[in-house]
């Protein structure tokens, strides 16, 4: 949300897509609360959540079209914003799929 209202102020943007970075942030709020209060049902909303990180990262990726186009920083926050949401998303799916991994393995430790 910070990101987001951040760039919105600075840039004086009235675009919605300005949000988008908060707006993916929500929904990984979302699954992170849900899987607090509903412990039985964490493994659901991992996936959920891990789902709206492939998302950000895909999303983020769009950077690539406005480098490859030449028109890369002509919209700095932007840009900027694409580079984060590709950095964060990637971040987080790679800990997200290196926690998978490591219940996967010490499953039957714990039982």
């Amino acid at each position: 949300m910070v990101w987001g209202l951040v760039v919105s102020v600075l840039t004086e943007s009235s675009s919605l897509t300005s949000w988008i970075p908060s707006f993916i942030g929500v929904p990984l709020f979302l699954t992170g609360l849900l899987t607090m209060t509903l412990p039985a049902k964490a493994k659901l909303f991992s996936h959920i959540a891990l789902t709206v990180g492939l998302l950000a990262f895909l999303g983020g990726l769009d950077v690539v079209r406005t480098i490859v186009g030449g028109a890369f920083m002509q919209t700095p926050a932007a840009d900027v914003s694409k580079v984060m949401l590709a950095g964060t998303g990637f971040w987080y799916l790679l800990v997200g799929v290196k926690s998978f991994r490591w219940v996967r393995q010490n499953r039957n430790t714990n039982q």
